[in-house]
């Protein structure tokens, strides 16, 4: 309850955070956790109806976690045992993600997204925004270690730039020391412009 109502004016550092039972957020509008720093074990359980809808005061990062960090690529953080059911999000510009917009120098493991739906969209018909990085499970890795994960459901980007990058599990991938090990995805993705992809749309330097 105390991330629901702080929302995305917080950053949470250095700690561990267990999940203890399944929450359902249909009540809510999720305003993304701005910053975790640490490890997050979601035991098993589910998060569902989480929805996220841009507005004015939006941070052009969109998912559960808008930033999720460790501290190196040797000490990792780590996301784990976590589900999404029938998550939306629905968003003009920035990255986008389920699990998180953007991730850090982590390791994420045995997590999954059903019946995901993430809708960009653009606001000035035939007219392109600037590039636009999305994913199913999440919008762009950075130096990540990703295991036993999956997303299902459908991506639509509406905007016309060429360097959109729109992935159905992972938008871009940057990063020499990044992995991707016994991960599924059945996710539709439906795009204007730019580079699509199943897993991965763009990978960079690995």
């Amino acid at each position: 309850k105390q991330v629901i109502e702080q929302g995305s004016t917080h950053a949470i550092a250095h700690t561990t955070l267990n999940l203890a039972a399944d929450i359902d957020l249909g009540e809510y509008l999720w305003k993304p956790v701005t910053e975790f720093y640490g490890d997050f074990c979601g035991n098993g359980h589910v998060i569902s109806n989480m929805k996220i809808i841009e507005d004015d005061n939006s941070p052009s990062s969109y998912g559960f976690f808008a930033f999720y960090r460790g501290s190196t690529s040797e000490n990792r953080s780590t996301i784990s045992d976590l589900t999404f059911q029938d998550p939306y999000i629905e968003c003009a510009d920035g990255v986008y993600g389920v699990l998180a917009a953007s991730i850090f120098c982590a390791s994420v493991r045995n997590c999954g997204v059903n019946n995901g739906t993430l809708l960009q969209y653009n606001h000035q018909v035939n007219v392109a925004q600037r590039g636009l990085t999305g994913g199913g499970l999440i919008g762009r890795v950075v130096t990540a270690d990703i295991s036993n994960c999956y997303a299902v459901g459908t991506l639509t980007s509406m905007n016309y730039a060429c360097t959109d990058v729109n992935g159905g599990f992972i938008g871009n991938m940057e990063g020499s020391d990044c992995s991707l090990t016994n991960n599924y995805c059945s996710v539709r993705v439906i795009a204007e412009a730019g580079w699509t992809g199943s897993i991965c749309a763009y990978m960079a330097g690995g």
